[in-house]
């Protein structure tokens, strides 16, 4: 259904296969392309301000999360939608780990860059045909990293206030916090329908920070993609890499995050939990 493409964007082409996932075409279109490029980039290289040394949350008054493969993993149920919707639409069923290499991303940017497409009617019928299988799996079967809770009631505890900031729904992020018995212990979430801007542009992350009452000097945020790195670098806050998702270690080198934890024990231990 898609038999003739245009030129593509190298610089887009290089980016996307260092970063495990491959895109056979990009369609001619400026606008989009562009705003690709932006995202991917995430901003230049800059020297980030010291954060918390050996432990102390105190610094802290806030600490704000992304939530897919920083707090909790839906990998089955996103890759069920995935292969729901785009043999859907005619392509073929995606690799498991291409799929995984697109999460945090918003939905119809990570159907672009698996397929190529950046039509806007054909990404709003992958967001449909995703979610027709995914949300109500990701709603039940949802499972929290080792130590997610330990930290949530950690910080609870300490009356640092927190927040999570995902491109996933925020809704179905409710719900899957309901469902584990830890919604008192997430002040406020922020998730993709509550913003126009997504990350790294800092709009959601300055938004839940305002509702905190917190200014960006004094939040952490903590996430798994160059994406949460970018959005922490634009909203003026300090950033914490969390290594459980795909992007490796050395991809955060140039944002300078304050700390990079292995997994949430390590993160809880840092900030003195």
């Amino acid at each position: 259904m898609y038999a003739s493409y245009f030129t593509f964007d190298f610089s887009i082409m290089f980016l996307l296969a260092f970063s495990g996932v491959f895109v056979p075409i990009i369609q001619e279109n400026p606008s989009q392309v562009k705003r690709l490029r932006k995202i991917l980039l995430c901003g230049k290289m800059e020297k980030r301000p010291a954060g918390a040394k050996n432990g102390g949350n105190t610094m802290f008054k806030a600490v704000c999360f992304d939530f897919d493969y920083t707090l909790g993993d839906c990998t089955d149920s996103i890759v069920a939608g995935f292969v729901h919707g785009l043999t859907s639409l005619g392509w073929p069923a995606p690799e498991r780990e291409a799929v995984r290499s697109t999460i945090g991303y918003l939905l119809e940017d990570a159907y672009s860059m698996l397929t190529g497409d950046l039509d806007p009617d054909h990404q709003a019928r992958f967001r449909a045909l995703f979610s027709e299988v995914a949300v109500e799996r990701q709603r039940r079967e949802t499972v929290l990293f080792p130590g997610a809770p330990e930290l949530l009631r950690g910080l609870k505890a300490q009356g640092i206030k927190t927040a999570i900031v995902s491109t996933k729904r925020g809704d179905t992020i409710q719900i899957i916090l309901e469902r584990l018995g830890l919604a008192d212990t997430v002040d406020l979430v922020i998730g993709s329908a509550d913003v126009t801007r997504h990350k790294p542009d800092p709009e959601g992350l300055l938004a839940a920070l305002d509702r905190l009452g917190v200014k960006p000097g004094d939040a952490l945020f903590c996430g798994d993609t160059v994406l949460d790195a970018g959005a922490a670098k634009n909203a003026g806050t300090h950033f914490a890499a969390v290594l459980l998702g795909t992007t490796p270690a050395e991809a955060f080198a140039r944002f300078f995050p304050d700390h990079t934890s292995p997994d949430l024990w390590d993160l809880a231990a840092w900030l003195g939990l």
